[in-house]
C-alpha cells in the first residue's frame, strides 16, 4: 500500500486484458510509422539482406488492420433495430 492524494492505495500490479495489451501493441506500431513518415529511409542491401521500407510500412499498416479487426471482435457492440406495427 502507498499514501497517494490523501489516502492509501492499492500498489498490486494488475495485469492488462488482452484488449489492453491489443491496443498497445497497436499504440506502438503507430508510433513507429508516424516515425517512419516523419523520417523517411531509404531501402538498401546490406550484406547480401535487402531492407524495403515500403514493405515494412505496407506490413505494419496491415498489422494495425488485423489488431483492429481483432479489438472489434471482442468489444462489446450494439445492434440498433426499428420495429414497425402494422
Amino acid at each position: 500500500m502507498a499514501y497517494v492524494t490523501g489516502k492509501w492505495a492499492s500498489t498490486e500490479r494488475i495485469m492488462a486484458t488482452d484488449i489492453e495489451n491489443l491496443k498497445t501493441i497497436k499504440s506502438n506500431i503507430l508510433a513507429s510509422v508516424v516515425e517512419y513518415t516523419a523520417n523517411p529511409k531509404p531501402s538498401y542491401i546490406l550484406d547480401g539482406q535487402e531492407v524495403e521500407w515500403t514493405e515494412w510500412f505496407e506490413a505494419m499498416m496491415q498489422r494495425v488492420k488485423e489488431i483492429d479487426e481483432l479489438i472489434a471482435a471482442e468489444e462489446p457492440y450494439e445492434i440498433m433495430s426499428q420495429g414497425v406495427t402494422p
